[in-house]
């Protein structure tokens, strides 16, 4: 849980950025979304608008940024 938690700081997810579903989670419905808010006491839970989908609370550890280097 540690490795996780620290792999989670490092991302510097910020309202804005472009995130997928971590593979280890992934679903049909939520493929791609957009941080709309991030909870600033915890920095663990990002509020992320799916595209076709809705707007709802997430675990960092349940989604990966996509940098503009890599595939789409």
């Amino acid at each position: 849980m540690l490795g996780d938690q620290l792999k989670l700081n490092l991302q510097n997810l910020k309202v804005g950025d472009l995130v997928m579903q971590n593979d280890k989670y992934a679903t049909r419905y939520k493929t791609y979304g957009v941080i709309v808010d991030v909870d600033l006491d915890s920095f663990e839970v990002v509020q992320v608008h799916w595209l076709n989908y809705g707007t709802f609370w997430t675990m960092c550890d349940k989604i990966v940024k996509v940098n503009k280097n890599e595939k789409v």
